[in-house]
Parts: C-alpha cells; structure tokens; sequence
C-alpha cells in the first residue's frame, strides 16, 4: 500500500505522515503560555501561584505541554518536551523555541506516529515575594564544610548545579567554607553526597528564623555541619590503634592494614587522626629477612609487615614510621 500523494510507502492512515499532517494535523495550535521564574530560588509562577520544584527548567516543559491544543479528532498518547536552557538572571527574559514531539494517530484506525512542532515560549526571570521580600541574601540554610579540599569544593558546585539551589553566600571559616543555600532541603542533600562521595561526620540543627502569619507555621533555617576526613587517597595515617594506607574515601572508607596484610574499611567518626610522613628508603637484605634502612638513623631494620610482593636487595622502597615500628608502604598487591 503506497501514500496516493506522494507513493510513501509507510503509510500510517491511507497517507504518509507527512502528508497526513497537512491534512489532518494532531496539533492545531498553542495556548499562550505565561510564566514567571524565581532567579533566586527557582519557584516558578502558573496562573498566579508560586510553585516550589527541584528543577524550574522541567517544570515549565510540563507546563508547556499542557499548553498544546490538539485537533478534535486526534489521539494523543503523549506529548514530549525536549529540553531547554533556562539561566537564571534576575531581570533576563528567556525566549525561543521548545520542541515538542506528539506521539499519536489522526484516528481510530491509523497506526500511532509521531508529529515534531516548535512551541515558542517566553519566560521572565524575576524575584518571587519571598525573595524580593528578604533580597538577595536570602537563604533557608547553612552547609558547613571543614577539612575542605579542591577535590571537595569542585564535586560541591557541580553537585549544586543540578539542583534548585543557589549560593546566596560563601565565607571562610576555620579549615573549610559556610555556603548558605536558597533551599534547606538541598542543605541536607549535599551533605550526605559529601559523605557519600568521600565520608565524612555530619551533624545538623535548626533555628526559629520567622513565622508565617497566612500559614501559622513557623520557618526554620537549617544548618548541616559535615567534617571530611583530613586525608585523601594515598595518605599514611594512624587512628591510634594501627598504621592504614588510605585506598578509598567513601561513606565507609577503604584502608590497607600493614599489619594484618590486608584490606579494611572503618566510618569515619570523631576521632584523632594523626597523618604518618611517607619516607623513602632502600632495602638493605632479603636474606634471612627482609631488611630496610631506617629513614632517621640509618641502620638497617626489619619491617613490622609482610612484604605482599617479593624485593630485591638495592630496590628503592617507601616505608611508614609508626612510633618505634617501620611499616612497607605497600598495598597488598595480591589481595587486589
């Protein structure tokens, strides 16, 4: 069976699609859309209503697929909307064309097919009355960093920029930084991937900041403290009880153990870590045991672990000093 227009074979309902569009077209127009966004916390206004969401860019796509006027005769199994940029600017008006594809058939009997239009939209960034109301230092809560590395600040602003939250601030303070945030519950959110990313203690408190006279609820700013472990991978460090290389930070953070020749994971938790310097040094015999020289006074000493892998006499090696003891910097080879 051949389209009559065109000779198509693919033939959805007595036409091509693309002939059946100029016929009987699924969309017969759009509804204006009107809508205003928060540059500051990124609530979005529909019909008059200030909307909180995670992500104003996919809220208004939702909107604007509302906003398709269908021909009476189509049927529609859904209609999607492809994404769009949406900076937020206090002031800027975005505007340019949405793609939308309907998915669907001009009757009964034709086969579903999809219809590509260009919705063009127009959205005005602006300042909620919460926001305008309190200025641009508004913020719902604190995220305090300590122990805070580049590592950490660059996976932080590219956590946040996924999310509806804004930095209304950022100040130094002690070994890391306080970002204030324009949504408490991202506050939370990105304390816990910093722990999950590279463990870490973290606490949280909230305080009285107003009360809501339409509601009768009161508002609280909240404050989520999170101190990642003062070490990174790599690192040689003593939690009081043993000498652990440090493999990989996480919730649960990876270790190797010189001393039982093998891998362990501990939480990081409120306790004295002290880092162990990294020497190097050189093996000095193999035989009847391994021998090292000792970093600070030269003699020759055996090591408190096990070598995982065999050495040569002469070979360059590093080694941990722990108290009286000197550990091989190895980790295990043959567990990995």
């Amino acid at each position: 069976m051949f389209c009559p227009k065109c000779g198509n074979p693919n033939v959805v309902d007595v036409f091509c699609a693309t002939c059946l569009r100029e016929q009987k077209p699924l969309v017969t127009g759009f509804k204006d859309v009107q809508v205003q966004v928060c540059s500051n916390c990124g609530r979005v206004q529909h019909h008059g209503r200030w909307q909180e969401n995670d992500a104003p860019a996919a809220f208004i796509a939702s909107i604007i697929g509302e906003h398709v006027v269908l021909a009476p005769y189509a049927k529609a199994d859904r209609v999607t909307v492809a994404p769009f940029p949406l900076p937020l600017k206090s002031g800027l008006k975005v505007t340019g064309d949405a793609e939308i594809t309907v998915h669907g058939r001009a009757s009964e009997k034709a086969k579903p097919y999809d219809e590509a239009y260009s919705f063009p939209y127009e959205i005005q960034n602006t300042l909620c009355p919460r926001c305008s109301k309190l200025g641009t230092q508004y913020f719902e809560g604190t995220l305090q960093v300590r122990n805070e590395t580049q590592e950490a600040k660059k996976f932080l602003r590219e956590y946040l920029k996924g999310t509806s939250a804004s930095v209304a601030k950022a100040e130094r303070a002690g070994t890391g930084t306080d970002y204030y945030l324009t949504n408490k519950r991202v506050v939370e959110m990105a304390a816990r991937a910093l722990q999950e990313r590279f463990g870490g203690l973290i606490k949280s408190s909230a305080q009285l900041f107003s009360h809501n006279k339409m509601s009768s609820k009161d508002i609280y700013r909240v404050t989520w403290f999170i101190e990642l472990p003062p070490f990174v991978e790599g690192d040689a460090v003593s939690d009081g009880k043993e000498c652990l290389l440090v493999v990989e930070r996480g919730k649960r953070i990876k270790f190797f153990s010189p001393k039982r020749g093998r891998y362990v994971f501990h939480e990081y938790k409120d306790e004295t870590w002290e880092r162990l310097p990294v020497h190097e040094t050189s093996v000095s015999s193999v035989r009847p045991h391994l021998m090292v020289l000792h970093p600070e006074t030269f003699q020759a000493v055996r090591p408190a672990n096990i070598a995982p892998h065999p050495h040569a006499a002469g070979e360059n090696v590093k080694v941990v000093l722990d108290g009286s003891k000197v550990y091989l910097y190895d980790v295990g080879k043959k567990d990995e």
